[in-house]
Order: structure tokens, then C-alpha cells, then sequence
């Protein structure tokens, strides 16, 4: 390695990735801080004392280490993503690049959707133009004692009819496993877009900043993924739509099973 190329060079320092910097203040010292980038400054491609990069709480350095080399950022061929303990930030990028890589459409199969995931949506909707179907297949917001919680319910009403007049050029819909039964056969979660695959997570675990690792699945089981773990639990009777016709018998199961919940 020349000494040009003993620091990281401008490709390969993304966004959202965890470094080692040196400080102005600690040039020449030794000392290295702990940063996530926000921001790459340098123009070059290669800089013998480093990329100046900006990192939290407005600090720059130059980047002398990557020490999150299974981050993926947009355009990477990665087939497996790693989310770590404690990462909240660098998590939380590396999953929206994933979803903003998305090609057409986003389909997802979670356990668990809830109100503040709306903004991971629109997140990705500002950074990609090109999607235009969303799909959603998750539990109901449920409480130990198997009743629906009521205000998160209504916070997820009203953050959906929020989201579909801010992108009134996509087709949103957000559907709910009411039977308990079908609901309990997702074991797996999964994440689709055109051609792709990928083993997903429920969010929270992301905002909750745990270790969790994502993998794209092979083409030859690209359509089984599909048939058997989206379109399966899509189409069935009891997978019931927030949007349309289907929304009062939504709220009727609703009522029905909290009811049930007070006996």
C-alpha cells in the first residue's frame, strides 16, 4: 500500500458509516474519535492524511478507519446487512438506503407496523422518485391482554391518511392479520421489491438499536418468497385493508375482538 493509500479513500467512506477521525485539536496525537459520518468535505479521491469528513455534533476530522465494513449504501451489491447492538443512527441510515434502493415497488411482511414508521417511509420516498406501490401486511397493535391498543390504532389512521395526501402519486395500502392463527404462521419477515428478497425485521428492533442481520435472498426462491410469504397472507379473507371497503369490517373485527378481551 502506497502512502496515499494508507487512509480509507473518498469511494469508500459513506454516509451514515462509523469511523475513526482525527481531530483538528488532536493532530498528531494519537487520538481518534468515534463518529458516524454526516457529511464527506474532501473532493479527492485519495488524501495521505486522510478524507475530512463531518461527523456528530458538528466536529470534522480526517478518517483514519472504517469500523463498519458491512455497511451498505446505495448501490452496493452486499447481500447481507448487519444491524448492531446500540447503533441506533447508523441502523436506522442503513435501513432506509435499503428501502431507497427499492426498484418500482415496496412490499413488506412485518409483525408489527406502528405510527412512527411512517417516517421511515417518507424518508425513503424522498430519496427515491421511483416508487410507486407500497404494501404492507402486519399485526394488529395488540396489549398483553390480547385487546387492540386504541391509541396507537387511531395514531396509525391518522399517519396513514396524512401519508397518502402527502404522496398522492403512491398507492398505499396498509392491511392487518386479524386471525390470530394465519397471524401466528409469519414467522419470517420479509422485505420485496423488483427482483429482490430480503429477510426484513419488525422496525422497532431497528429503533430499538438491536443486533440483527438482513440477507438477500436467491433469485430460484424469489417467487416462493412472494406466493408463499406475501401474496399467501395478502389474499386471505381475514387480512383486512385500512383504505376502502374493507376498513369498516376492520374496525367491526376490532370491536369484536376487544370485546371479547373484556370477558
Amino acid at each position: 500500500m502506497t502512502d496515499i493509500e494508507q487512509y480509507p479513500s473518498n469511494e469508500v467512506i459513506k454516509v451514515g458509516m462509523k469511523v475513526l477521525v482525527e481531530l483538528k485539536k488532536d493532530k498528531g496525537t494519537g487520538n481518534l474519535t468515534e463518529g458516524i459520518v454526516q457529511k464527506k468535505l474532501s473532493i479527492i479521491a485519495h488524501d495521505p492524511n486522510g478524507i475530512v469528513v463531518k461527523i456528530e455534533h458538528g466536529q470534522q476530522g480526517r478518517v483514519h478507519k472504517i469500523i463498519d465494513p458491512d455497511f451498505i449504501g446505495k448501490d452496493s451489491k452486499k447481500t447481507l446487512i448487519t444491524l448492531r447492538h446500540g447503533e441506533y443512527l447508523s441502523n436506522r441510515i442503513k435501513i432506509v438506503d435499503l428501502l431507497s434502493n427499492a426498484d418500482d415497488f415496496i412490499w413488506l411482511l412485518v409483525g408489527y407496523f406502528k405510527h412512527n414508521h411512517f417516517d421511515i417511509l417518507r424518508e425513503v420516498l424522498d430519496n427515491n422518485k421511483n416508487i410507486k406501490d407500497i404494501k404492507i401486511i402486519t399485526g394488529l397493535p395488540f396489549t398483553k391482554k390480547y385487546s387492540v391498543e386504541d391509541i396507537e390504532f387511531k395514531k396509525i389512521i391518522l399517519y396513514a391518511d396524512a401519508f397518502k395526501k402527502q404522496f398522492p402519486n403512491i398507492v398505499l395500502d396498509l392491511k392487518f392479520l386479524t386471525d390470530k392463527k394465519i397471524g401466528e404462521k409469519t414467522h419470517a419477515r420479509f422485505y420485496f421489491t423488483k427482483n429482490q428478497a430480503w429477510s426484513f425485521i419488525d422496525l422497532d428492533i431497528m429503533l430499538r438499536a438491536q443486533r440483527e442481520i438482513l440477507a438477500l435472498q436467491s433469485e430460484e426462491d424469489l417467487e416462493k418468497n412472494i406466493e408463499n410469504d406475501f401474496n399467501y397472507f395478502w389474499n386471505q379473507p381475514t387480512t383486512l385493508s385500512l383504505f376502502g371497503d374493507e376498513k369498516g369490517i376492520l374496525l367491526q373485527k376490532i370491536s369484536e375482538i376487544n370485546n371479547k378481551a373484556q370477558v
